[in-house]
């Protein structure tokens, strides 16, 4: 049987919508979360790892924006940016040589790899790193941070006040309130993916926002909310 490894074409294949969720997940994961486990001298110091990051997502933001002028900046910054995560690929295969408990701590996609989304659901995994920006009147956008294959993603805004507590969304995807509550209104947006827009809010009133994520048969709890205000 071949030895697991990183994976280059993995790596690569990473959707630049997700490159900056998933990098920084990498940076955490072999810089900070396991020190007993990613020993040693790493190929590049994790400052310089989370300034390509940076620089990438600034790059990107910019040609998105519409500036032709930024587009060389952008692939610029995206090819910085993969040689990074592949050096640092190139460290983690030498510290699992092959363990696939090591290279799942890495967060990095590895050769062989099967989908472990509805695993970590399984154990309790809920989105993260809800992020949010008001726009025109009325106008909200809202993601998370990226997981793996296949996890379609379900958010929910609340106006004015969180959930009550006792709120729960279990393993069935059955969404269930306590008895007795008074329950304020909300919005629920199913598309599946993790950038959500929102349209019709009440100018300048604040919303909780709430991401959900399901892989097969599996539904996650509710996310950490997010406070913000629509746009006025």
């Amino acid at each position: 049987m071949a030895i697991k490894k990183v994976s280059i074409t993995g790596v690569k294949a990473i959707k630049v919508t997700e490159l900056v969720g998933d990098s920084l997940k990498m940076v955490q994961a072999v810089y900070v979360l396991n020190p007993t486990v990613f020993t040693g001298t790493k190929p590049v110091l994790q400052a310089d790892f989370e300034t390509a990051i940076t620089t990438f997502s600034g790059a990107r933001s910019a040609f998105g924006q519409g500036g032709t002028a930024a587009k060389q900046a952008y692939i610029d910054a995206y090819a910085a940016l993969i040689v990074v995560i592949l050096n640092v690929g190139e460290y983690v295969d030498t510290i699992a040589v092959g363990d696939e408990i090591k290279l799942k701590l890495s967060t990095y996609p590895y050769t062989g790899q099967p989908n472990q989304s509805g695993i970590l659901i399984q154990g309790g995994a809920v989105p993260t790193l809800v992020t949010g920006k008001a726009g025109g009147p009325g106008l909200l956008s809202t993601s998370c941070a990226a997981w793996g294959k296949g996890v379609h993603f379900t958010s929910m805004l609340v106006q004015g006040i969180p959930f009550p507590p006792g709120t729960i969304m279990n393993l069935n995807g059955q969404f269930q309130f306590p008895s007795g509550d008074n329950i304020p209104p909300y919005i629920i947006n199913v598309n599946g993916k993790r950038a959500k827009k929102y349209t019709n809010l009440v100018a300048g009133v604040t919303y909780f926002v709430y991401y959900v994520m399901g892989f097969g048969d599996f539904v996650s709890g509710l996310s950490i909310p997010l406070k913000i205000s629509a746009g006025s």
